[in-house]
């Protein structure tokens, strides 16, 4: 055998042996409890973490002339080549760029269930855990004071699984050498290189990296779903409950017959299907419609019919098995609204139900198809050998990955594909237990308890490698809120089970996209009831009603800019069975990043209104904290509460904000155009009732191209906030001369909603508490929120012309 080049200077100077992985043996011991040595780097390879391990590797030039003879150059000038990244750096560089070699934190390798793992620790990884530990206990204060930054995990974590990852900068020129800084960001490739066992010995490598074939081996997919349902666990297999979900009508593709059949009176459970979800695109080929319902039963009819997603994902079904595949438009109706809604109402037990879904990640439409099944994958995986065999050691080789990315590690394999911009797919994933997700070089698998790579040999069960690029129901972690505390579970139903982890999917679900607005609600619905099947919760419009919720749920933020949703829900709901507008309160009558309010840091979050809902047939008052269980669905209220019930109209001038409400209190108080015959024909849930103070304050006129708007209060004093002009959303005003000041400043409406206070009743505590104001606009006697305003502080509003009014928010 050759013997192996040489490394350069350069390369010979990074520290490989820090990728390697216990061996078998070692995990072995693990498991009997015995601790090991720490051979294996404990260090935190956190992508935002600036003491990870990191090497430089000199010029791009210098790398190109380096490649001839050094085999890592010639693969990282190769990475940088294919990756496609070469033809973007000429506009990026000016002059010669450096790259830096670093490790990316990918994984850990962890212990099976019911197994601790002993390890020696050394000094630094003790005071990292107290580090942590303080960290944690004052983790709110660090969300406010470094935003962009997570509080790590406290759950003991196994043995970090590391790649390589490569960026490349541009020194800034600086007269101090020894102050030489980089311009971070330039060029970034994440993942690019993984360790491969290449001649193993008795020992026994684990998780090493493999060569992935242009087509699927059908035996791995097989082998992954086998040991999952093999396993018997009540994650991916839940106990059934009771006699299982069951509809009137339940439609399948035959993949045998290859034609749709139709099972009633049917439970969900009681024939073993698979489901699919994927990106419509533009075209559709073949559709379930009322006037081909018969003909699409005929056997043979969708042979050669179908989308080439569906004609692979009916072909796969067959190959793992199973005769019967699920598909939203062959199994819909999809010209019947009473169709539809049937079945959205089951739409999350059906992700659910199913042995397995089919994700088709990669491609624009419904014609992309599923890589690997019939079209080879083109990537071509490359071996390194980077050192040699020693006394002690094997020889220590590095594989290319077939996915490099030019995003944040932190990603999911499937951010930024356009399947992962849908509206719809979230719940999907969200909801299956089981998933095959098919990109355009690999095949992944995901479960509730494990993650599956074609890239990476995983399949060992003396530990689990948990990979935190595909946890979490393949969110974009760079939707990030402040309450956000990173979940335990590998799972995104998991993330369901905590309204923390809810709020993190309405964050992921406001920027994505729906080719019909009217959808909204709909293709959040199926998360919504399942969270409330595991937490409890009651939802209105996909805010939680419980007391200590809805105050953080009715105050959502806006991280960037918004867009109303002026459109009505695609199919009819609530009791009048009509199609509604979405609420200006809700984070669904907008499009945009959302995110929930969080106190500052020891405070006390509490609304300074008491919010009543409107509801239908027959018209009546019902109190948010007060709505009962079987009351929280739009389509069926059934609260027998009228306005007799409620308390009489108050006698004083200006009622407190917590007084309650009855409908001859809104008819004697509210705008002339509130009437009964409107409310009679106002569905119900679209309007909130509350006492509340309002005042009106001066937006100045933003500079050109400037986002930050400065607010007055009609004195002339400037009340200390701002606001971005981008989360406006929907202000329909002018900029006008006001009369304290020559310059342009636009009138406008707000209203306090509610207070964040820290612990203490002194009275400078109370002055110093933070209001959230709604500024709002009105149309016919009914106002809109326009914008949340934060941070104002009472010393401030109370110097502010106030007075009590009743509102109907809309």
């Amino acid at each position: 055998m050759a013997e192996p080049k040489r490394l350069c200077e350069y390369c010979t100077a990074i520290r490989f042996e820090q990728l390697r992985l216990p061996s078998s043996e070692n995990v072995k011991r693990l498991n009997k409890g015995q601790s090991i040595q720490a051979k294996f780097s404990f260090i935190d390879y956190s992508i935002s973490g600036e003491n990870r391990p990191h090497w430089s590797l000199g010029t791009q030039s210098r790398i190109q002339r380096s490649a001839a003879t050094c085999p890592f150059c010639r693969e990282v000038s190769l990475v940088l080549e294919t990756s496609g990244v070469r033809l973007k750096a000429p506009m990026v560089f000016q002059t010669d760029p450096v790259c830096d070699v670093y490790f990316t934190n990918a994984g850990y390798v962890e212990a099976p269930p019911d197994v601790t793992w002993k390890r020696y620790e050394p000094f630094e990884t003790l005071l990292r855990k107290f580090v942590q530990k303080v960290w944690w206990k004052h983790r709110y204060l660090w969300h406010k004071l470094l935003p962009n930054k997570l509080p790590p995990s406290l759950k003991p974590r196994g043995i970090p699984y590391p790649r390589i990852s490569l960026r490349w900068m541009v020194p800034e020129e600086h007269p101090m050498p020894s102050l030489k800084r980089y311009r971070e960001g330039v060029i970034e490739l994440f993942e690019c290189f993984q360790i491969i066992e290449i001649g193993m010995n008795e020992r026994g490598g684990l998780f090493s990296g493999r060569e992935r074939p242009a087509l699927i081996d059908l035996e791995l997919p097989r082998r992954w779903l086998r040991n999952c349902l093999d396993n018997d666990n009540d994650c991916c297999t839940p106990k059934p409950q009771g006699e299982g979900v069951g509809t009137s009508v339940f439609r399948l593709i035959d993949t045998k017959t290859k034609s749709i059949v139709e099972f009633y009176q049917h439970r969900l459970g009681d024939t073993p299907y698979v489901t699919l979800s994927y990106v419509w695109g533009t075209t559709q080929q073949a559709m379930l419609r009322h006037e081909n319902i018969r003909q699409l039963k005929l056997p043979g009819c969708l042979q050669g019919a179908t989308a080439q997603t569906i004609t692979d994902a009916t072909r796969f079904t067959s190959d793992m098995g199973y005769r019967y595949l699920w598909v939203d438009a062959l199994c819909i109706i999809q010209n019947d609204d009473a169709d539809k809604m049937s079945q959205l109402q089951i739409m999350g037990d059906i992700y659910k139900n199913a042995v397995f879904t089919i994700v088709a990640a990669a491609g624009e439409d419904s014609d992309s198809g599923l890589a690997g099944l019939r079209t080879p994958r083109t990537t071509i995986q490359r071996k390194v050998q980077v050192k040699p065999a020693g006394p002690q050691e094997m020889p220590l080789w590095l594989i290319s990955t077939v996915m490099p990315r030019t995003i944040s590690s932190d990603r999911s394999y499937t951010h930024g594909l356009h399947w992962q911009t849908r509206g719809w797919t979230l719940q999907e994933i969200a909801l299956s237990r089981r998933v095959f997700i098919f990109t355009g070089e690999q095949l992944l698998w995901s479960c509730r308890r494990c993650h599956r790579w074609e890239e990476t040999d995983t399949e060992t069960k003396l530990a689990s490698l948990s990979w935190h690029t595909m946890e979490e129901a393949h969110l974009r972690p760079s939707v990030f809120f402040k309450s956000t505390l990173w979940p335990e579970e590998n799972v995104g139903a998991s993330l369901i089970s905590t309204l923390d982890g809810l709020w993190r999917m309405i964050a992921d679900f406001s920027i994505r996209d729906l080719s019909l607005d009217g959808d909204a609600y709909d293709a959040f619905s199926a998360i919504l009831r399942e969270c409330t099947g595991m937490t409890g919760e009651q939802f209105l419009w996909g805010l939680p009603v419980s007391e200590e919720e809805f105050s953080r749920a009715l105050c959502w933020e806006a991280d960037g800019p918004l867009v109303r949703r002026e459109c009505l829900t695609t199919l009819p709901t609530t009791s009048l069975q009509v199609k509604v507008p979405f609420p200006s309160w809700s984070w669904l009558g907008w499009k945009g990043e959302i995110s929930p309010h969080l106190p500052s840091v020891g405070g006390l979050f509490k609304l300074k209104i008491r919010p009543y809902v409107l509801r239908n047939t027959p018209v009546r008052l019902l109190e948010i904290s007060d709505i009962p269980e079987e009351n929280t669905s739009r389509a069926t209220p059934s609260s027998t509460n009228d306005a007799q019930s409620a308390l009489p109209l108050p006698t004083h001038s200006y009622p407190s904000v917590y007084e309650s409400l009855n409908l001859e209190t809104i008819y004697k108080t509210l705008s002339p155009d509130i009437t009964p015959e409107r409310l009679f024909r106002t569905p119900d849930d679209q309007l909130l009732f509350f006492w509340c103070e309002r005042a009106h304050l001066y937006l100045e006129e933003p500079d050109h191209g400037v986002d930050i708007i400065s607010i007055w209060n009609e004195k002339g004093s400037c009340v200390g906030l701002t606001l971005q002009l981008s989360v406006l959303g929907d202000l329909n005003g002018k900029w006008e001369k006001s009369d304290f000041s020559a310059t342009k400043r636009m009138k406008a409406e707000v209203i306090a909603i509610a207070s964040d206070q820290m612990n203490g009743r002194s009275k400078r505590k109370k002055l110093n508490a933070k209001l959230v104001l709604f500024l709002i606009k009105r149309r016919e006697g009914i106002a809109y929120r326009v914008a949340m305003i934060d941070h104002i502080s009472m010393r401030d509003w109370l110097e502010c012309k106030r007075e009590k009014i009743l509102v109907a928010l809309g």
